[in-house]
């Protein structure tokens, strides 16, 4: 029998950054949270984001706001004013799915792209701005241009984001970030599929949906272009940057489980924890599922200093060398993120 853990505390200080000889958070995070309301209100995402609650959608499109600003200015201390802004409309497109997958689960809309039980197309979900983007993400990548003036303002924020990316990048690093984006998408709708129906995934369904929705993918196609390491699809492929984006990957889930896991249970729903799932399917206690998870994340934490520092090789890319310490400092800002947000820390004001 797995045990509940209420009684072990976990400890967020425990969670080490990285060491860097530097370190400073991007000082053009102002202009760029005031750049991203701008943006948000051109786009009218507002309107699909009131509830009873926030009935002119103003209070979201602001936590919004502060969360994909706040990552970014943290995470990626070296972009200029306009990528970092480009890097906070991307955490603002992917952030804004958090309003209705989190608190609209459970409810559905009409021509859910998601299947019932029977295999039949679900419907009665509210949100459908929300859902019709699973069904036309592809079509958007592919001809954002049709987009500019659609009704649903997910679809033209997503349009102008995609025109953006296309000026800024080449046609492989474009791929590799459209098939990011789509993973995430599909990280995401197999996320609401498993909290609608209130079933618990395997551990190796979790680790699939998680690969996804950290979206990592989507911030190496953006460090790629910033920091000009432009790899040939053949280095991006490569056993070294592989490696990269699964230790990272597994870096930023760990911090983001171990953070969010009290507020989760607090608000009850945790069902999709990884230490509930870890409890549930090898029967073991929180303690021990939490000792696990710092093991490894440890161990991924070194691995990853380790594959950075190699420059004295004779044979080390320093493309692919420089895309691994953008990883790296990124992971480094994005656990400060959540370390300071109110988000992970309800006792906390919202920052200003």
């Amino acid at each position: 029998m797995a045990k509940s853990g209420e009684n072990f505390i976990i400890n967020p200080d425990e969670l080490s950054p990285d060491a860097f000889a530097y370190y400073r958070p991007n000082h053009y995070g102002a202009a760029v949270r005031e750049r991203l309301r701008e943006s948000a209100a051109e786009h009218g995402i507002a309107r699909v984001l009131a509830t009873a609650e926030d009935p002119t959608g103003q209070i979201a499109v602001e936590r919004f706001v502060k969360v994909s600003a706040g990552i970014a200015e943290l995470a990626m201390p070296d972009f200029d004013e306009d990528a970092l802004l480009l890097a906070a409309q991307q955490y603002f497109a992917l952030f804004a799915w958090d309003g209705p997958a989190d608190k609209e689960a459970g409810y559905w809309v009409e021509e859910s792209s998601l299947l019932d039980e029977d295999g039949q197309p679900a419907t009665g979900r509210r949100f459908p701005e929300f859902y019709e983007i699973f069904d036309i993400a592809e079509d958007i990548f592919a001809y954002p241009e049709r987009y500019a003036e659609f009704a649903n303002p997910y679809a033209t924020l997503l349009s102008n984001l995609t025109l953006k990316l296309r000026h800024k990048m080449s046609g492989e690093q474009f791929e590799r970030w459209k098939t990011a984006y789509l993973g995430y998408l599909g990280g995401v709708e197999l996320e609401l599929y498993f909290r609608d129906r209130g079933k618990v995934p395997s551990l190796e369904e979790f680790g699939y949906m998680r690969e996804e929705t950290s979206a990592v993918g989507v911030v190496a196609t953006l460090l790629e272009v910033q920091l000009g390491t432009e790899l040939s699809d053949e280095e991006w492929m490569s056993k070294q940057v592989r490696l990269a984006l699964n230790l990272i990957n597994s870096r930023v889930t760990k911090d983001n489980e171990i953070m969010s896991f009290d507020i989760e249970k607090a608000e009850g729903r945790a069902e999709l924890s990884l230490f509930t799932i870890m409890m549930d399917q090898l029967g073991c206690s929180m303690e021990d599922a939490y000792n696990q998870v710092m093991e490894l994340r440890e161990e991924h934490k070194d691995a990853l200093e380790k594959l950075e520092n190699q420059p004295q090789r004779p044979d080390a890319n320093t493309r692919i060398l420089r895309l691994v310490r953008g990883l790296r400092l990124w992971a480094h800002g994005y656990l400060r993120f959540v370390k300071e947000h109110p988000h992970y820390k309800p006792d906390l004001e919202e920052p200003t």
